[in-house]
């Protein structure tokens, strides 16, 4: 990468790396041999904040500067632009099944995405400010979202609404993460 990176993640079966920086790349890596495999460019037109890959491996997914998340497929370049945010994509999250992709923007929302179509099927409001950081639960059942407003919302992924409000940090919540058997949450 030619900026800094903004954020990494490895694939499911632990032998991929994908990360994503200000110069508007993402970057594909083998964890096997530590060897650069590919990078994605030309998708985003401002610097990649997020990435994920998809649970099965095939695709990368990554939020950006320019109001969109984007999948590209991991070994070829074949781009879908999942467009509907108003504002930065700064996390991105994806079902255990594969699913829906699940997107946390500067515009304080935080929307589902069906990876067989590539739209935006809903969208959860109640943040006061930015959401910095988003995450579904393995089952894929329960959804939570950190924010700018302070605080972190646990979210019902069938109905939208919001089950909880956690207050108590004192300053930007940045990232937010559910435990593997989803029983904690992590915010800071």
């Amino acid at each position: 990468h030619k900026k800094p990176v903004h954020a990494c993640c490895v694939s499911m079966d632990g032998t991929m790396l994908l990360s994503c920086s200000g110069d508007k790349t993402l970057k594909l890596w083998s964890l096997n041999d530590f060897t650069f495999l590919r990078q994605f460019d030309g998708g985003h037109a401002s610097p990649v904040y997020s990435c994920s890959f998809s649970w099965d491996g095939k695709f990368a997914i990554s939020g950006s500067l320019d109001d969109e998340s984007s999948a590209e497929q991991s070994m070829t370049s074949r781009r879908i632009a999942l467009t509907g945010h108003r504002n930065a994509v700064n996390s991105i999250a994806v079902t255990s099944d594969g699913q829906s992709i699940i997107s946390g923007s500067s515009d304080n929302s935080v929307k589902v995405w069906s990876t067989k179509t590539m739209k935006d099927v809903k969208t959860f409001s109640g943040h006061k400010d930015a959401v910095m950081s988003v995450d579904v639960n393995l089952d894929g059942t329960l959804i939570i979202s950190s924010s700018q407003d302070y605080s972190v919302r646990i979210w019902s992924f069938e109905s939208g609404k919001v089950m909880r409000v956690l207050t108590g940090h004192v300053d930007a919540v940045r990232c937010c993460k559910f435990s593997l058997d989803g029983t904690m949450i992590l915010s800071g």
